[in-house]
């Protein structure tokens, strides 16, 4: 048995995930590279996003997942799908399992992940030495 007082209660913040209701948005930010044509990627997102939420314990079979697009980035374009869990701990399954099953699809589907790229430059001083 752990004794809290009260004071320590009253001023710390407490955070309850099942109210107001134990439901909750599962967030998964995605990147595809630029070479991706993006309404094909939303409808592969969609419909892994949605087959998950029905097959994935915690998942709400029910809902509708969609897709935002919102960054372009330095190697390609990032977006948000949103699923929903049944409640906060439920959120993990669902995120590990749509990654699996969406990364399994993209190679499925020729779909490219952005690839950071960096270019070197060699320079040889007058010695011949590279530096």
């Amino acid at each position: 048995m752990i004794i809290v007082p009260n004071n320590k209660v009253a001023s710390s913040i407490v955070t309850n995930y099942h109210l107001p209701e134990k439901e909750m948005a599962v967030l998964v930010d995605v990147g595809v590279g630029y070479d991706n044509d993006l309404r094909r990627v939303e409808a592969l997102l969609v419909e892994t996003a949605t087959k998950t939420m029905k097959e994935v314990q915690g998942g709400v079979p029910g809902f509708e997942p969609f897709v935002r697009f919102h960054t372009y980035g330095v190697t390609g374009v990032t977006g948000t799908v949103i699923l929903r869990g049944r409640e906060f701990s439920d959120q993990y399954r669902i995120k590990h399992e749509f990654l699996a099953r969406l990364q399994e699809r993209f190679r499925r589907e020729g779909v490219s992940f952005p690839v950071p790229a960096r270019t070197v430059r060699v320079r040889r001083d007058g010695e011949g030495e590279v530096s």
